[in-house]
């Protein structure tokens, strides 16, 4: 799954197991409020021609009336597991924590909204961070015209809770992503069954808003905690995720990715990430791993404040993102001058262990696994 980077001006980060480009940095304008307004009467007009008559009775047909504000459908999940709830028109549903949107023709597990509140609360705890945060975010992105024909412009607008937008996958290329205000995602990603297919994408999009909205650091750090949070929740869960054995297991990643690079030059393959977008997730899996196993999950959030006290100061909120120089040097200042020393050793003694854990999960749940 991948971020990638919009023609335009809001930073997303969009997870594609395929490559795509980092997101854009542009607010959205906001939709404008639809006058409400009574629908036109039909009238008759005796006496005149037919012509006439026909041309009365084009001008006169009633416009179809909008939906006040306050009128959006809304969403009844049962809350049990086995029902399936598909949605005629789009609709949206207000959880504790955030909203959700989906599209005409979705369909929804009975049980969306407590799966989503307790995936939610596991993803706080995992990296001690909170998605009940607004404080940092810098705009909204405009997926109300690009998903749901610009519905819902009056709901969530100050992105106090997390927009969480379920769309049909159009297989069209079309990507899940993740922003600091809102996810997008396929039905299928929110069906929680055990199939390797499905959810995974919730896990990692989700954990883009989180870190998002707490702070930004870099691409490799935005991507490493997202395939991090598929490793882990998958072990938490029982949820065997083929896919995610090749971001953790040495001899399966793709490309020309090395971990012997990593070792011998740690910083510098760090700064190589920012030219080289598919290293953002397997440097940076093995990053975050790190930094968890070294410092603790408080070492999260002392990370997104720091880069961005640096960027609120600096008045550039996507100087890390932009200058590798600068997201290492902040880096150092919330953890060791030699941190990446550290990580070196670390990735060559500790980290092979957690790609065997999780081979060994797939096999212990029936999976067919091949190892190098």
């Amino acid at each position: 799954m991948k971020a990638f980077k919009l023609p335009v001006t809001l930073l997303l980060v969009i997870s594609v197991i395929a490559a795509s480009t980092s997101c854009s940095k542009q607010v959205a304008e906001e939709t404008e409020e639809t006058e409400w307004s009574m629908p036109s009467v039909i009238t008759t007009s005796e006496g005149n021609s037919e012509e006439e008559e026909a041309q009365v009775e084009e001008e006169t047909v009633p416009t179809p009336t909008p939906v006040p504000e306050d009128e959006w459908p809304q969403i009844e999940l049962s809350g049990n597991k086995d029902d399936r709830i598909t949605v005629t028109q789009n609709s949206y549903y207000e959880g504790e924590d955030f909203f959700l949107f989906a599209e005409e023709g979705v369909t929804l597990r009975g049980s969306a909204a407590e799966d989503i509140e307790r995936i939610m609360g596991e993803l706080e705890d995992l990296y001690d961070l909170s998605f009940d945060t607004n404080d940092h975010i810098t705009g909204d992105i405009n997926w109300r015209e690009l998903y749901m024909d610009g519905d819902f412009g009056d709901i969530n607008n100050d992105c106090y809770k997390v927009n969480i937008v379920v769309i049909n996958d159009p297989h069209d290329g079309t990507v899940q992503w993740g922003h600091e205000t809102v996810a997008v995602l396929f039905e299928q990603d929110l069906m929680f069954e055990d199939d390797e297919n499905t959810d995974i994408a919730f896990y990692h999009e989700m954990t883009h808003a989180l870190q998002l909205r707490n702070g930004r650091v870099s691409n490799v750090f935005s991507e490493g905690m997202a395939v991090y949070s598929q490793y882990a929740m998958c072990l938490n869960d029982e949820y065997p995720n083929y896919s995610t054995l090749c971001y953790v297991y040495d001899g399966l990643a793709w490309g020309d990715f090395s971990v012997e690079d990593i070792i011998s030059d740690p910083e510098g393959e760090y700064a190589k990430t920012y030219d080289d977008y598919e290293l953002t997730y397997l440097y940076g899996v093995r990053f975050v791993a790190f930094l968890m196993d070294t410092y603790g999950p408080e070492i999260f959030g002392r990370l997104c404040d720091a880069a961005y006290d640096y960027e609120t100061q600096n008045n550039d909120i996507y100087a890390l993102h932009d200058d590798p120089q600068l997201s290492i040097d902040v880096i150092k200042s919330c953890t060791s001058d030699d941190v990446f020393e550290q990580f070196s050793v670390w990735l060559s003694e500790s980290w092979p262990e957690y790609g065997q854990t999780y081979a060994d999960f797939l096999i212990s749940q029936g999976v067919e696994v091949w190892l190098p």
